[in-house]
């Protein structure tokens, strides 16, 4: 896709911008805690009574003041004695260790600095029991991590913080719910589960939280012995009647059949680039790779003559063959690409198909396709002009997309490749986000506006096709509350999620909602550490975190149930991502392009794919998988499709 600083603002509804992830302790060891409280799991109502449970406005009025502090112990609100008394505290104020910008300190190695920094802040309450939940959980204090985390639901749901470009606010109780969830699964020695609780914001993802709903059910803390896992049942719902369709169980579990037979999707998105090419004028053709054959051999480059640099001296040696991606992606697991169907944008024709290279990917490799229409996005198919962005309430830009859409089916539907089809890409991104990868659209000013549009072209594709589902392709959950009622046509709900450890209570939210199946249709994180060096070890233990989430919460599993599986974001690591502020598309730029939830807190654009292009000399062949490649090649022999 379009590069991903548009993908801060989605990572950032729920995660912070100023995140420096530690994948599993790895940066550092635990430090002490002089009170880690009496109790774990303990009953809240025995120190205070819950207040408007499940509307605007929940409270937690404290009864037992004493009482909660004993329980709650060291960064938890409303303990805060340590802050005064603590040699620990004492020690570094003496040593003037705390003399550090408080978000540069979330940098630290040393844990046990940024906490103390964060403990004795005063940056706004909420945020601030909120960035100490998150140092005590990357210093493995999990627990304790758990009751920061749970107070700030408790006690600060209202509680919001800036993005650092000041173009959307996010609620640090909705991002403590998901980070509660992410712990108590990745840690399973904990023994426990928060159940039954949720965080809704609603009006939320933009500059105005005056307006924001913010409805909360705190939930309750148990033992996992105590929960009881439901059989699947039998299927009681079922949509589509063709190859691909949707079976629900009794249990409310979501699952893919194509062909009779169960397919947890296993996909990347796939568009390499040859060095040197970069987005603009006729390069807007980002299906330009499945009629490239530069060496003239009669074979699509990427697709078939790409090769394995094993040893990684950037020659191609006698023992190194020509294989090709798709050779690659069938012994990795891979069983459908995501693959951008044709469109119109500033006069350029977008994505021809080859047809026939497709067909070959699927009956000699078995991959499928998830094709997507932008529907608008960066003006794509609406045509419309690129300062003023898509207008969904135009009636003639809303002929231009259904075309657009119509065109696409209409020329892959009875294709054997095509899996799904995916509707937009990220058109709900807020309008108050301006950056360079904005979506250029009106969606989320007009929410129902864009929301009749998907509609009317869901209805459109199932009339059409009836043999295939249809996904939007979102980039939040501002707008679920409309499609129940407004887009019961939509049969999947697409979101691209950028989290290190999971994608949290995005699952159950959606559920909620609109009992519809979930895809998501981009994750992942880089490979680079900013200003140290390249780290695949850390972007393997990201891409891990998120898939066994996508597989926790697939049918039959202990989660949700309406996972149906995701997509890497992405195959190849692209280098004329960070064009736009100067780099060559003929250099790796190991510059930081922003802050980012990754295991850094950095973006990398550059360094995104699980297969590097080496030094850039034989592109478009030279391949070096890095570790997630590896990793996955093993992980997915697991599992049938």
């Amino acid at each position: 896709m379009k590069g991903i600083l548009k993908k801060m603002f989605i990572a950032s509804l729920f995660l912070s911008v100023f995140l420096i992830i530690n994948i599993n302790n790895i940066f550092s060891e635990s430090f002490p805690l002089h009170n880690k409280g009496k109790s774990f799991i303990f009953d809240y109502e025995q120190y205070g009574e819950f207040k408007k449970v499940g509307k605007d406005g929940f409270r937690f009025v404290i009864k037992d003041h004493k009482g909660l502090c004993e329980v709650a112990g060291e960064g938890v609100y409303p303990y805060e004695i340590y802050a005064l008394n603590s040699p620990t505290l004492v020690k570094l104020l003496r040593e003037k260790k705390l003399d550090i910008n408080i978000w540069e300190s979330l940098g630290l190695e040393d844990k046990e600095i940024t906490f103390y920094k964060w403990a004795t802040a005063s940056e706004e309450p909420g945020v601030k029991q909120y960035f100490v939940g998150h140092v005590l959980k990357n210093a493995g204090h999990y627990e304790q991590a758990l009751k920061a985390y749970y107070a700030v639901i408790l006690h600060y749901n209202r509680s919001y913080c800036w993005a650092k470009d000041r173009s959307f606010v996010w609620f640090v109780a909705e991002a403590a719910l998901t980070e509660i969830i992410n712990i108590c699964r990745m840690h399973p020695s904990l023994g426990v589960s928060l159940v039954d609780a949720y965080v809704d914001v609603i009006n939320g993802g933009d500059t105005d939280p005056g307006n924001d709903i913010v409805i909360v059910d705190p939930g309750r803390f148990v033992k996992n012995e105590t929960i009881k896992r439901k059989p699947k049942g039998k299927v009681i719902n079922q949509r589509g009647k063709g190859r691909v369709v949707l079976k629900q169980y009794e249990n409310g579990h979501w699952q893919v059949f194509v062909d009779d037979k169960p397919f947890l999707i296993k996909s990347i998105s796939y568009g390499p680039t040859k060095i040197g090419r970069k987005p603009g004028g006729a390069d807007w053709e980002n299906n330009i790779w499945m009629w490239e054959d530069s060496d003239k051999n009669g074979k699509i480059d990427t697709a078939y003559d790409a090769w394995v640099d094993a040893n990684k001296n950037n020659i191609k040696d006698e023992n190194e063959k020509s294989v090709g991606d798709f050779y690659l992606m069938q012994q990795m697991g891979v069983n459908a690409i995501r693959v951008s169907g044709a469109g119109s944008h500033a006069g350029y024709k977008i994505g021809e198909i080859n047809k026939e290279l497709l067909r070959d990917m699927y009956k000699n490799y078995g991959i499928m396709v998830t094709m997507t229409d932008f529907f608008g996005a960066y003006t794509v198919g609406s045509c419309a002009d690129w300062e003023k962005g898509t207008d969904y309430k135009d009636p003639k830009q809303r002929e231009l997309m259904k075309a657009s859409v119509k065109r696409m089916v209409m020329e892959n539907k009875d294709e054997p490749y095509i899996l799904m089809w995916i509707i937009g890409n990220e058109n709900d991104m807020s309008g108050d986000y301006t950056g360079v990868n904005a979506t250029r659209t009106n969606a989320s000013k007009y929410p129902e506006s864009y929301v009749s549009l998907l509609e009317e072209t869901a209805r459109m594709i199932h009339k059409i096709d009836p043999d295939h589902p249809v996904a939007v392709g979102h980039m939040s959950t501002n707008h679920l509350h409309l499609f129940k009622e407004q887009a019961p046509s939509i049969d999947v709900y697409g979101i691209n999620r950028y989290n290190t450890g999971g994608f949290g209570a995005t699952w159950s939210k959606i559920k909620r909602y609109f009992d519809r199946p979930v895809f998501i249709p981009e994750f992942g994180t880089d490979s680079y550490y900013n200003e140290k060096g390249e780290r695949q070890d850390l972007q393997k233990e990201v891409l891990i975190n998120c898939w066994e989430d996508i597989v926790y919460n697939s049918a039959g599993n202990n989660g949700t149930g309406n996972s149906i599986g995701g997509c890497f974001f992405e195959w190849l690591d692209e280098w004329w991502k960070d064009t736009h502020s100067g780099d060559s598309a003929f250099a790796q730029t190991t510059k930081s392009q922003f802050l980012f939830p990754t295991f850094d807190g950095y973006g990398h654009e550059e360094w995104l794919g699980i297969i590097s292009q080496g030094d850039g000399s034989k592109s478009p062949f030279l391949r070096q998988p890095k570790e997630a490649y590896y990793h996955f090649v093993e992980e997915y022999k697991k599992s049938k499709k």
